[in-house]
């Protein structure tokens, strides 16, 4: 496949690592710091939300921040707030996986499809 990538139903297919770095770039001063924020998410704790609501604040243009928050409500069993930033990662990151694959599943889940 290489750097060129595959066109199939409108989406492009890329083995580049850096694809989604390059369309949605981490700060430097955080990027050691992401590994640490997914696995607080993982634990879905109330402090872990205030931090990452406040990293999106800082960093709006960084959906990973706001899919951490996702999980974070999610494994807090809050399952309408973790769709309702779902809803607004697609709504500002239209090209991000990871909110389009969260809304197949909340679709699923819900049987809206």
């Amino acid at each position: 496949m290489g750097q060129k990538g595959l066109l199939l139903t409108g989406y492009e297919i890329t083995d580049d690592e850096n694809f989604m770095r390059t369309l949605y770039p981490v700060p430097d001063e955080l990027e050691d710091q992401m590994e640490d924020l997914y696995h607080i998410a993982l634990k879905g704790k109330e402090s872990s939300v205030k931090k990452l609501i406040r990293l999106i604040e800082k960093f709006p243009k960084v959906p990973a921040f706001k899919n951490y928050l996702s999980v974070v409500y999610s494994n807090m069993g809050k399952t309408e707030k973790s769709y309702e930033v779902n809803h607004w990662i697609v709504a500002e990151h239209p090209e991000s996986l990871f909110g389009k694959l969260n809304l197949a599943a909340e679709y699923l889940l819900e049987r809206r499809i």
